[in-house]
């Protein structure tokens, strides 16, 4: 998450399969995307991350298949970065 500039994106990865279950799971499932098939969001996913890959200073990939908390505190140090980087906040 360090050197992200001010165009930054961040990138909440994880397995296509496993992310759709989840979504399954919590009961508020988009039909519609959802029904797009196993195929279609693994090229989605894959087209994510090639373009996180590509742009590494652009665009922070955080492994989102753990738990809520490790993720969370991974956002928020991306955030700060990205505050920081933008002079909106002094480093500490």
């Amino acid at each position: 998450c360090q050197g992200l500039v001010p165009d930054s994106t961040l990138l909440l990865d994880m397995d296509s399969n496993a992310g759709l279950a989840r979504t399954i799971q919590r009961g508020d499932a988009e039909s519609r995307f959802e029904s797009k098939g196993t195929a279609f969001h693994q090229k989605v996913r894959q087209g994510f991350v090639e373009r996180a890959e590509k742009y590494p200073d652009r665009i922070a990939k955080i492994d989102a298949a753990r738990p809520a908390d490790a993720v969370t505190k991974d956002v928020i140090a991306a955030v700060r970065a990205l505050i920081v980087a933008k002079g909106m906040i002094a480093a500490s």
